[in-house]
This record gives structure tokens, C-alpha cells and sequence, in this order.
């Protein structure tokens, strides 16, 4: 079967691959700690949020491309959806406050904290969405396109 939208069909993949992407690159930075535990989403329950999200809009994605399903809102609501997580990892303050160790190694959070600078997942992440989100839109109009080409042969047939 033919790929109704090879690009929109690429967009959504390589959307998806970037998020997936970014659930394993480092969360936060900060110049004022050396090294920081637990420094990508992957390690927590949001990352695997993320994964589950991306091979979601993959499977979606392409069935749709493919023409194997008109459901087009499918892609679109899951990379919807992705972009909200990572809108809401990037607000979430809390996740990113750091606090120094303690002489036994043990975080102190009786100290004062820093919020740390948001490291390049949350922006590989964000991006994918939004690139899953546009190939979505561009399947969307393919199949739109395809429906106004087959009424039209119906009416003049």
C-alpha cells in the first residue's frame, strides 16, 4: 500500500524518535553541583510516560500514513498529549530544585535548594512533540484532500 503523505508519515516518526530521544538525555544542569543523581526522565515514572507516548504515536502515525485508517486524530491527540508532559516536566519546579549532600552522602533538604536550568531533554522532548504534532496535521489534510478527490469522482462519474 502507497504512503498517503510520505513526509507528514516522516514528521510523525521522527517526532516520536526525538522524544523518545530525549527521555535519555540529561533533565537538568547546573554549574553550582558537579554531578547530579538521577539526571533523566527516563529514570522516573514521566520517561516511561514518554516512551509508552512515542511508540503510541509511531504505531498511530504510520497505520494512518500507510492508509491502513482514516483515525487520524490519533497521532494528533497522543503528540498533544506528549507536548503537555513535557510542558508540565518544565514548569514543574519541584522536579528541579537540587539540594547538597551531606558529609554520609545522604541529600540535605534541610539546606536551601537551587532550581537547577533545564538540560537539553526537556527541548529535545518539546520539539518532537511539536514535529509529531505538525506531521499529524499533514496527514490530517492528505486524507482530507483524498475524501474531496473521491466525492468529487463520484459526483462527475
Amino acid at each position: 500500500m502507497k504512503t498517503r503523505n510520505p513526509l507528514g508519515l516522516g514528521l510523525v516518526i521522527t517526532g516520536a524518535l526525538a522524544i523518545a530521544l530525549g527521555t535519555f538525555l540529561p533533565f537538568q544542569e547546573s554549574p553550582r553541583f558537579r554531578e547530579i543523581e538521577q539526571n533523566t526522565l527516563i529514570q522516573n515514572v514521566t520517561g516511561w510516560i514518554l516512551i509508552a507516548l512515542a511508540l503510541g504515536i509511531v504505531v498511530t502515525g504510520y497505520r494512518v500514513g500507510e492508509g491502513l485508517s482514516t483515525k487520524w486524530w490519533q497521532p494528533t491527540l497522543l503528540s498533544v498529549t506528549a507536548a503537555l508532559a513535557v510542558l508540565r516536566i518544565a514548569t514543574d519546579k519541584g522536579l528541579r530544585t537540587l539540594y547538597p549532600g551531606g558529609s554520609n552522602g545522604e541529600i540535605d533538604t534541610s539546606q536551601p535548594g537551587v532550581v537547577s536550568a533545564l538540560g537539553i531533554a526537556v527541548y529535545v522532548a518539546g520539539a518532537g512533540a511539536v514535529t509529531a504534532f505538525i506531521g499529524s496535521l499533514m496527514i490530517r489534510q492528505t486524507i482530507q484532500n483524498a475524501a474531496i478527490d473521491e466525492e468529487h469522482e463520484k459526483q462527475s462519474g
